[in-house]
């Protein structure tokens, strides 16, 4: 049975501005879901054991590499992308705050073009900035570039800053219905640590979602049958589509979008 989220809260910035995208690093809900997240896939063999772990345990993840490291790597992330939701992790993972707004909308730009090419799918919508580092100008790029979601996070497990698998298990265990856990694909302990970390969350009762589950953006693996050209999220929606208040069938997890937003913890 699906679990019913009567009214999510996205939990973000106050509304933005038209033509800004709105950050995202959490959910407010009581229900017991929770988000891997796994960005840059500099180690495509790594992000295959990623996956062979997400497979035991019968669960989903939303994945973030940069698009110079899909490239490097192409039937690795094909086979990840039929799969399980890819999103915008830019080319070549930069500070965005030190780029000009052309230099910015490249970055992102230009990786949903690499990443289409390798994949044949379109990317999900949602955006990740390298390091957390955004400014108004990364939200209006990212915005113009099709990404009005720009997903952060909510618990970083530094495994990219060299922690150790008990550590960045520790980090991730900490993690609260509705949040979104960064890891990386990938260091050597990331992979050591996650089994662990899911069967923490399974005992305890959690859903694993991503991101397109969370956010009630429409989103199938290619193994549906579902097909759609670039910018619809894979559905096909393309006229008739959804208002921002129907529920969307998303996989273990129904979500109601919200048009109210709550201001997220600096």
């Amino acid at each position: 049975m699906g679990v019913a989220i009567a009214a999510l809260l996205l939990a973000t910035t106050p509304v933005a501005a038209a033509g800004m995208a709105k950050m995202v690093r959490y959910v407010d809900t009581s229900d017991k879901i929770i988000a891997l997240t796994f960005d840059d896939g500099y180690s495509p063999s790594r992000a295959e054991k990623i996956v062979a772990i997400l497979d035991q345990f019968g669960a989903t993840a939303t994945f973030f590499p940069y698009s110079s490291a899909a490239d490097d790597a192409p039937s690795v992330w094909k086979g990840i992308a039929a799969r399980f939701p890819i999103g915008n992790h830019t080319t070549t993972h930069p500070n965005l705050k030190k780029l000009s707004a052309s230099q910015v909308f490249w970055e992102i730009d230009n990786a949903r073009q690499v990443i289409e090419g390798i994949t044949g799918r379109p990317m999900v919508p949602i955006f990740r900035p390298p390091y957390m580092d955004y400014n108004t100008t990364v939200q209006e790029e990212a915005y113009r570039a099709g990404f009005p979601t720009m997903a952060l996070w909510t618990v970083d497990t530094q495994d990219a800053l060299g922690a150790d698998a008990d550590t960045i298990y520790e980090r991730a265990i900490k993690g609260q219905p509705g949040q979104i856990i960064l890891m990386h694909a990938g260091p050597a302990p990331t992979v050591a640590a996650l089994p662990r970390i899911m069967e923490y969350f399974r005992s305890n009762g959690y859903t694993f979602v991503n991101l397109p589950d969370m956010f009630g953006i429409p989103w199938s693996p290619q193994t549906t049958g579902s097909s759609g050209g670039p910018g619809d999220g894979g559905n096909g929606c393309e006229t008739n589509c959804p208002d921002d208040n129907q529920l969307y069938s998303t996989g273990p997890v129904y979500v109601r979008n919200s048009p109210i937003f709550r201001a997220a913890p600096e």
